[in-house]
């Protein structure tokens, strides 16, 4: 793993025009000051950190959005995001490079300046001379030759000063041990269904009662939406001609399923009851390719995240839609994210929102 964050007595780095505060997450040209998103802060922080070397996008998945997998798209909206950002009358050059199929490079020379021990000044200290990948390299070796020596010396003390070897008594002091309480649980494991093909994007309804999960079945070009009763064993199948199906929510009272379904490059939104013989009702359209996050409040009142939110594909937010009324209004700020801000929980007495973004946020709802 490569380093993507500053030390605590890093003052501020100086690259091109622009004077970064780590700190305040900020950028100065001496005539504008702008804030960045969190996201890309991090991504600046981590090219700069790593300047000698080229980031590859799975560099950036690990370190960066710390997942499994991140969509592309995601990550060249982040990218082009920053070099925007990165752009002023001051600053026109180029800042972050792209190295054709390898990744990205800082292209610009920083130079760090430190905060002086015992006072709020700073000295200046040139990136090359002294960057943070050296200086834990050097701790990385002092750590390795450490371990070394400790580990010859308690190979001398166990073989060739052994007691017993020299005829002398072992006066060691007995070290009791405490018996560890382990505690043994047995887990059952059941089938979730037998149908053949690929299973993804399981939904979990409310009360844990039902999921709804995507399933494309052996042999088949397009996906179906799989809804089973976990207490009853109840499955029930739901599929369009010529179209992919997936789980997007459910409501409150984890009485319908929500689903998104996508054809021809179009997206729309449908919820249906558990009952084997409930019809599917349409919602309203939405964008395709996305992960839907749908919460039912009932009374027409769906909670759901928005892409593309001021006509910019990289912001997303979650918003509240009234199907009776049409009204819509917004409840989080824009947030850089691929996947959009997310409904964890909704306390119907309190009304209160919890949802997630980059932290979990209570928001009162009226």
């Amino acid at each position: 793993m490569k380093p993507s964050t500053f030390s605590e007595s890093i003052a501020e780095i100086k690259f091109g025009a622009w004077r970064l505060n780590p700190r305040r997450q900020t950028i100065n040209d001496g005539v504008i000051e702008r804030e960045l998103e969190p996201l890309l802060f991090k991504i600046l922080s981590y090219l700069i950190l790593n300047k000698e070397s080229i980031i590859t996008r799975q560099d950036l998945i690990d370190d960066v959005w710390c997942q499994h997998y991140v969509d592309d798209n995601a990550i060249n909206r982040a990218i082009s995001e920053l070099r925007k950002v990165l752009k002023s009358d001051m600053q026109r050059g180029l800042v972050v490079k792209t190295h054709y199929r390898k990744g990205y490079s800082f292209f610009l020379e920083p130079e760090i300046i430190y905060y002086e021990e015992g006072n709020s000044s700073f000295s200046q200290v040139n990136a090359l001379k002294e960057t943070p990948n050296k200086k834990q390299k050097i701790s990385i070796e002092l750590l390795a030759i450490f371990t070394l020596v400790v580990f010859i010396g308690f190979y001398i003390v166990l073989n060739v000063l052994d007691p017993g070897k020299v005829g002398q008594k072992n006066t060691a002091p007995k070290v009791e041990t405490k018996n560890l309480n382990v505690v043994n649980k047995k887990f059952k494991e059941e089938v979730l269904s037998w149908r053949q093909g690929v299973y993804s994007r399981m939904v979990l309804s409310p009360d844990s009662s039902t999921v709804a999960l995507t399933l494309l079945e052996k042999e088949q070009l397009y996906s179906s939406l799989l809804i089973k009763n976990l207490h009853t064993g109840q499955e029930r199948i739901i599929s369009e001609v010529n179209a992919n199906i997936f789980p997007a929510g459910w409501s409150i009272d984890s009485e319908r399923a929500i689903y998104s379904l996508e054809s021809e490059g179009k997206c729309e939104l449908w919820e249906v009851g558990l009952t084997s013989n409930a019809d599917s009702k349409f919602l309203f359209d939405c964008e395709p390719s996305n992960l839907m996050n749908v919460v039912s409040l009932g009374n027409n009142s769906y909670i759901y995240s928005k892409y593309g939110y001021r006509n910019r594909s990289e912001l997303s937010v979650l918003v509240n839609r009234n199907l009776s009324t049409g009204e819509e209004f917004q409840i989080s700020s824009p947030n850089l994210n691929s996947y959009g801000d997310k409904l964890l929980y909704f306390i119907k007495n309190q009304k209160k929102l919890f949802l997630k973004d980059t932290n979990l946020i209570p928001v009162n709802y009226t």
